[in-house]
């Protein structure tokens, strides 16, 4: 009930079109996020390619 009445405020005193766009800017700003940074989970030294081309002996 009063989240109804929250929204019927919000409409009327025009913060909806603001809150509805900035809601939709930040679930489009994370909704991928976990795709972004899952390589980064990994730790530097693990993601690196060797430097060391052969081995001596």
């Amino acid at each position: 009930m009063m989240q109804r009445i929250q929204s019927i405020f919000n409409r009327l005193a025009g913060f909806a079109n603001f809150e509805a766009e900035r809601l939709a800017r930040a679930h489009s700003i994370f909704i991928d996020a976990d795709r972004r940074f899952g390589e980064l989970e990994t730790p530097a030294y693990l993601r690196r390619k060797p430097r060391v081309t052969s081995i001596r002996r």
